[in-house]
């Protein structure tokens, strides 16, 4: 049921579907505007597959692992060089080596293109995401998975900022990311890992919101629950803690449960109490099971 939902909403926002059978790609595409970007990024991705020393190809990688690589490609299909023109795109995709992988494919790109465009559409900040497709074997069987989204540059991640920061400034730079935390709240999400490297911004003493990256094993839920605003506020607080005093977190999370309205000082206390076990080394080690069945 969930694999349907998550297909209608890729379906209705990314509307233009088009099959490259010299690569094996099958595209779901904001609009035939992305055409020859889709082109070039299937043509890198099957290069790679053949040689898989990623030094031959002339491609930014951003992160690779076994089991997925990140990268940025230039807009193949911009005309000018505008503020309002997408100059470069970011690229995850997802390698399914494991035929139990394959059969469940959905998980590694569906999934969290449906959640970035739902947590949009909910009022998060989250990257645009102009594009979904999948790669398949001689026989049909979906072996990659690729989401073409927005270049975030020069957003960084918190905890990249941090490491930079001298102390007087990362309490104003992680006062910035209540926000972000209220609007999960109330878009009834548990993102699960909401953490100090997948929460981006601006260098300290800029402007600019905080995006939410990393959507793959998001949950929507019905109703605003204060115990997962409890969980993603200490998740995110405990990833971050190194670079922060206790007074600085104390005042982060009163100010955000006094938002939602928690201002009673015994309800705060007992919301303390919650939040130092997700806080702790054990809490930030529940397996991502148990995280999922926070609501």
């Amino acid at each position: 049921m969930l694999f349907l939902t998550n297909r209608k909403i890729l379906s209705a926002e990314l509307g233009f579907k088009y099959h490259d059978s010299a690569c094996r790609c099958r595209w779901w595409l904001k609009n035939r505007g992305f055409l020859k970007t889709s082109k070039k990024v299937a043509d890198i991705l099957t290069s790679i597959s053949a040689h898989p020393d990623f030094r031959q190809h002339d491609v930014d990688i951003v992160k690779v692992t076994d089991k997925k690589m990140i990268f940025r490609a230039c807009n193949a299909d911009a005309t000018d060089t505008s503020p309002d023109t997408e100059q470069s795109f970011v690229v995850k995709s997802f390698f399914l080596k494991k035929l139990s992988h394959r059969l469940k494919y959905h998980r590694y790109g569906i999934d969290e293109v449906a959640n970035i465009i739902r947590a949009g559409q909910l009022g998060i900040n989250v990257p645009k995401v102009f594009g979904y497709a999948h790669m398949y074997d001689a026989l049909g069987m979906v072996n990659t998975n690729i989401i073409l989204m927005q270049d975030l540059h020069p957003l960084k991640p918190i905890g990249e900022i941090m490491e930079d920061l001298p102390d007087e400034h990362r309490d104003a730079l992680f006062m910035a990311t209540i926000p972000l935390v209220i609007s999960l709240y109330k878009a009834n999400c548990n993102h699960i890992d909401v953490n100090a490297g997948g929460v981006l911004l601006q260098d300290a003493g800029q402007e600019g919101k905080a995006v939410l990256i990393d959507w793959q094993h998001a949950r929507f839920h019905k109703t605003p629950s204060l115990e997962q605003l409890i969980f993603e506020s200490a998740y995110f607080a405990g990833s971050c803690k190194k670079w922060l005093k206790t007074e600085t977190i104390d005042e982060w999370l009163v100010r955000i449960l006094n938002t939602v309205g928690v201002t009673e000082p015994a309800e705060i206390t007992r919301v303390k109490q919650k939040f130092q076990f997700y806080f702790s080394d054990a809490g930030r080690a529940l397996p991502r099971k148990e995280r999922k069945k926070i609501k």
